[in-house]
Formats: structure tokens, C-alpha cells, sequence
């Protein structure tokens, strides 16, 4: 019985993998929104937020030979 049980989830596991493998194309667009000033007109209240600005994504890859090999 335990193991049926075990060689059940491993091919349980082993169609998971192979589902998550064959997912479609994600979309490559990407956009970027700068949010905008926030005005007040009144007495600041200490227990408002603030809105902090959108930073840009770093990336960073390390090559395995020479960048242009194909």
C-alpha cells in the first residue's frame, strides 16, 4: 500500500512538472508608471502614507563563454 502511494505522487509530481513546462508565452511587454505628487491643502497628519516613486528593475546575468555565443 505505502508503496502505491508513493509511486503515485511521484507520477503526480512528475505531470505537474511536465504541465508547468508547457504553459503558454507570457506576454514580454512591460510598462512603468511614475506615481503622481499628492497635493494637500490642509495640516499634515502624521498618520498619513506617503507614496514612494517607482525604481526600475536591475537585471544582471553571468555568462558561461562569450556574450555573442550563439
Amino acid at each position: 500500500m505505502r508503496r502505491r502511494v508513493r509511486s503515485t505522487m511521484l507520477v503526480l509530481a512528475a505531470l505537474a512538472l511536465a504541465a508547468a513546462a508547457c504553459g503558454g508565452e507570457a506576454d514580454t511587454t512591460t510598462t512603468t508608471t511614475q506615481a503622481a505628487p499628492v497635493e494637500t491643502t490642509a495640516a499634515p497628519d502624521t498618520t498619513a502614507t506617503t507614496v514612494a516613486a517607482v525604481e526600475p528593475v536591475r537585471v544582471a546575468f553571468i555568462y558561461d563563454g562569450e556574450v555573442d555565443d550563439g
